[in-house]
């Protein structure tokens, strides 16, 4: 627009100079021609001479024998430049010069009282200003208003391109124009294009995801129930005397399969997560049942440890769907009974829409998490699938997990109201209560 507007400027100031040139230079040729035709009248008819240096022929002009009889501020100048027809003189006076070889006299028009334009150059310049201000408005103005015009078709394929929603499972339509411009309805089509391969490919990644998802949820079923089964022949033959002397062994097979009891239970929240996450938003309710149920569930662990855990719940809520949220607040709880010292209480604490979970810890827990505050540590006896499942939920839902690590605690917190959500709400019209 800038440089549109600095051709227009210098458009209409070129415009003014023409007209200014235009002005003086019909002006100089008027007098030209009158000047070669009182020359005609005195050839056709020759002026009666006295002899004296100069005879005033009227209506200002005049005929000169010679230089040296012309005016002072002429003479100079016409010695100096012959072949020149106009000169300026003093105070004000204007000369229009021609020369006569036949009689070698000068035939000179003094019109300083005839030069219209020099007379109305104040009006003429405003008039030129205006005229020359107008033009670059009107043309400024049809500038904007030609760009709009055009641009407005690109304006309404932006906003139909802006409210397609990428994780809808309903096929976007495809996106049309009211312009008449080719060039726009190639672009229309050459987006259209781009959707359908996009909405394609995603349906086949998202078919694709669905197999996987389902054939590890079936896995991990069906390996629940021999793991089962196998804990429980091994707790008979714990409790069997005759075989006292193979307790250790028995052991050892105990906890490898508690390990892989783990491990299923594991990917089977990996696999419900990952199904979750398109219906991670739910009208907002207190998580107080669902964070004590949990707790119940864990009673046994915490014994074990001579652990309690305090709650400051304050009308805690959360959008976050059920199934991810216990996901979530599960894993972070095994995660506080297992690394937390023995006889040492466990805080969750809600404030300012974040969940906090805090539990001791030693020294060389705190540095190992400090530097990587979700991978396995080498002294867990987990297998790293449960904090690893809640950071890629606290990734989908934006819910900013964080671990802040002080003299003797850990403290991991995520937001309660999943933003992600939010924006999934909007962008559907689905209201959040």
């Amino acid at each position: 627009m800038a440089a549109f507007a600095l051709l227009c400027l210098v458009a209409t100031s070129l415009y003014s100079l023409y007209a200014l040139a235009f002005a003086y230079t019909v002006e100089d040729k008027f007098f030209e021609v009158m000047l070669r035709d009182r020359a005609q009248l005195l050839l056709e008819k020759p002026p009666t001479w006295s002899g004296a240096a100069r005879l005033d022929l009227g209506d200002g002009f005049s005929l000169y024998g010679d230089t040296s009889s012309l005016p002072d501020d002429l003479r100079s100048q016409i010695i100096k430049h012959p072949q020149r027809s106009e000169f300026f003189g003093l105070q004000g006076r204007y000369y229009h010069v021609l020369f006569l070889p036949e009689q070698r006299q000068y035939l000179v028009a003094e019109v300083s009282d005839r030069l219209i334009f020099r007379s109305m150059r104040s009006s003429a310049l405003q008039i030129l200003l205006y005229s020359a201000l107008a033009l670059f408005l009107g043309a400024m103005l049809s500038a904007w208003w030609l760009a709009r015009r055009s641009a407005k078709p690109l304006e309404q394929l932006s906003e139909h391109v802006a409210q397609l929603f990428p994780l809808s499972h309903i096929k976007p339509q495809p996106v049309r124009t009211s312009a008449a411009s080719k060039e726009i309805e190639q672009l229309s089509e050459a987006i259209n294009r781009l959707l359908d391969r996009v909405f394609d490919d995603r349906e086949q990644l998202r078919e694709f995801a669905e197999r996987e998802h389902r054939f590890t949820r079936e896995v991990s079923h069906e390996l629940r129930t021999p793991l089962a089964v196998m804990q429980l022949q091994l707790e008979e033959l714990a409790s069997n005397p005759k075989l006292h002397s193979a307790n250790a062994e028995i052991a050892s097979l105990q906890q490898a399969c508690q390990h892989l009891q783990r491990l299923t239970a594991c990917l089977l929240q990996l696999a419900r997560a990952e199904n979750q996450d398109s219906q991670g938003l739910v009208p907002m309710r207190s998580i107080q049942g669902i964070v004590e149920s949990l707790i119940v569930d864990r009673a046994t662990a915490l014994d074990s440890k001579r652990q309690q855990v305090q709650l400051d719940l304050p009308n805690a809520q959360s959008n976050i769907a059920e199934p991810l949220l216990r996901i979530v607040l599960s894993n972070l709880l095994d995660n506080a009974i297992e690394h937390g010292k023995e006889g040492e209480a466990i805080t969750l604490v809600a404030e300012n829409a974040r969940l906090r979970i805090c539990n001791s810890a030693d020294a060389t827990r705190i540095a190992a998490l400090s530097v990587d505050a979700f991978a396995q540590h080498h002294q867990s006896a987990g297998h790293g699938l449960g904090l690893s499942i809640v950071q890629r939920i606290a990734n989908s839902l934006q819910l900013e997990l964080k671990l802040q690590a002080t003299v003797g605690e850990l403290a991991v917190s995520f937001n309660l109201h999943g933003l992600r959500a939010v924006e999934q709400s909007r962008l559907q019209g689905t209201k959040v209560s």
